[in-house]
């Protein structure tokens, strides 16, 4: 029920609506709850803040009803993840800490997993990959079925700027039959995660295949349920456009992410994709109309404590 392709003619959230009717019918509130908790996850990828907002306070009504550990972990997931969407580290940092003591109770492999993937998220945002490179080096062999954590690898490389140890986690990914993997929300989200990587150490026929895999979903926003969002999908392709000196398409992608991330009041994604406009508007020589952009971001990440992004923003000024 959580792939991207269920978001098409509604089926997804039809089939949430089902569950949560038939659980209140028969008086089951765990699946009311599942049912409450995917159409959360559908909401979120349609970019539709105010219903994601909904959605959390039934599920925490329902998780105090219900007192279960399961539940609360849950709980602490989507609050971890709103945290960071909106740029409030100090307080993700908490969350993650005490949502993943619950999980550990409850949830097992899943619980680390998720503290993993919001732990790599928060320290990206505050340049501090340095102290996850490790543990997420060390999760591509132990979760080996997820594709995330080789996505993930992919870009903590790069922004480490160990380029060579980038392009060999992105050409380990490249290996595999993207096109034929299962496309869950968790496909989405990793393809997006691999998208800076593959803009910045392959060649244009990796550029255009991510590009071609990832233009279906262009009004999507990348998120894997429980662990993290990382952006709209449109921010994605337009860095990817931009690789292909495809400026036009670069701008529109960017453009629509800008508003999406600005509807979904996502503070650093908003500064990301105006950094990211920015840096396609002066690529493509027209530095006038990049500025307004540079400097909102630039405001934004000072203001979130985004010290690393700021110096990049300063330098592209």
């Amino acid at each position: 029920m959580e792939g991207p392709d269920e978001l098409a003619e509604g089926a997804g959230i039809v089939a949430s609506e089902q569950m949560i009717a038939l659980g209140e019918q028969v008086g089951d509130r765990e699946r009311v709850f599942a049912g409450h908790d995917h159409r959360l996850h559908f909401f979120w990828m349609l970019g539709d803040r105010s219903a994601v907002d909904v959605e959390l306070d039934a599920l925490a009504a329902l998780a105090d009803e219900l007192r279960q550990p399961s539940h609360h972990w849950h709980i602490g997931t989507g609050r971890t993840m709103m945290a960071l969407l909106e740029g409030r580290f100090d307080e993700a940092e908490r969350l993650i800490e005490q949502t993943v003591r619950v999980g550990r109770r409850s949830e097992s492999w899943n619980a680390l997993v998720t503290e993993r993937v919001a732990r790599f998220v928060l320290r990206r945002e505050q340049g501090r990959l340095a102290e996850v490179a490790d543990v997420m080096r060390r999760s591509v062999h132990e979760f080996p079925a997820l594709l995330r954590f080789r996505c993930t690898l992919a870009d903590v490389e790069l922004e480490l700027g160990h380029e060579q140890e980038a392009r060999a986690a992105v050409d380990a990914v490249l290996e595999h039959d993207l096109e034929r993997e299962y496309r869950d929300a968790e496909w989405v989200f990793s393809l997006v995660l691999l998208a800076d990587p593959v803009a910045s150490v392959t060649d244009a026929t990796a550029v255009a295949r991510l590009y071609t895999l990832l233009r279906p979903y262009t009004h999507i926003y990348a998120m894997a349920p429980v662990e993290a969002s990382f952006g709209a999908v449109a921010r994605a392709l337009g860095v990817l456009a931009g690789a292909l000196e495809r400026y036009d398409e670069a701008e529109r992608h960017l453009e629509a992410a800008i508003d999406i991330e600005r509807r979904m009041r996502a503070r650093p994604w908003l500064a990301h994709a105006q950094h990211d406009l920015a840096a396609v508007l002066v690529a493509r020589g027209d530095p006038d109309r990049a500025r307004p952009h540079l400097d909102e971001a630039l405001k934004t990440y000072r203001e979130l404590g985004m010290k690393t992004w700021a110096e990049r923003a300063s330098t592209l000024a």
